[in-house]
This record gives C-alpha cells, structure tokens and sequence, in this order.
C-alpha cells in the first residue's frame, strides 16, 4: 500500500496503490512512493486527502522548482519538508474529522473505480462525477478548519 506522487505535473498527483504497481523516479522526473511505517496510526487515504489540499498544494509548489510550461516538481525533496497535521487520536473532535475525512476520500476513490470501469451512461457518469467533486469539497472543508 503506497501513494503514488507525480514528481513535476501542473496539478497534484496523489494515487493511492493497492496492486503494488513499479514506479520509475529520478530527480525531477517520473514519480515517487510514499509508504507508511509499520505502527503507524495515520492512513494513506488521509495522506492523500492532506497532500490533495489547494493550500497544501501551494505550499508545495512554492517549495518546489518552477519549470516552464506551468509544471513544478513536488518530489522527495519537498514532501520531506511538508508539515502535517497532528491529529490527537485521544481527542474525540480531532478523531471524529480525521475518520470523516479518510471515509469521504476512500468513498471518492470506490466512485472513481466505478467511472474508470464501467460503461454508464453520461448522464449516470455526470452524477458519479458531481458526487466525486462535492465529497473533495468537503474533504476540503475538513482540512481547512482541522484543529492545530
């Protein structure tokens, strides 16, 4: 289980990997894995959700380099400086938000399984599509207002 992390792209690129999929990396270029220690207590949908963040993601594409054509790399080298949330697990709020947002994002990530496999109608693939965008605003949401 890893996230996988587009190295230089224009948007940010977190894709979860479950299938142990080989990545190809090296500097700026290709992608990079991030995988959880053993006794861990945070989930990679969680991660994913963080990393995925507009404010997090400016924050990585000021610490990253600028290339042209609008691309910026996010690679080791800036994902090893990104702070991240400490969640108090003792504390019910911070929990109940911190579930809150990796349910919303594994759900986000069953639906974009279902559009990428399945042939549905437009219209039914329109819906799947808008659902996507609303949990990613809530998730959004979440994270803004996490507790420091």
């Amino acid at each position: 289980e890893k996230l996988i992390v587009g190295v230089m792209s224009k948007e940010p690129m977190f894709m979860y990997d479950n299938e142990n999929l080989v990545i190809q990396s090296g500097g700026t270029a290709g992608y990079c894995g991030i995988k959880m220690k053993e006794n861990n207590k945070y989930d990679l949908f969680f991660l994913q959700a963080y990393l995925s963040h507009p404010i997090i993601s400016d924050v990585m594409e000021k610490m990253g380099s600028d290339f042209e054509g609008g691309f910026y790399s996010r690679g080791t080298q800036v994902l090893e400086k990104l702070p991240i949330i400490n969640v108090d697990f003792e504390n019910e709020k911070e929990k109940a938000l911190y579930d809150k947002i990796v349910e919303k994002t594994k759900k986000i990530y069953e639906l974009n399984i279902v559009l990428k496999s399945s042939l549905l109608r437009d219209r039914t693939l329109n819906t799947l599509n808008d659902i996507c965008q609303i949990l990613q605003c809530d998730v959004n949401k979440v994270i803004k207002f996490y507790p420091d």
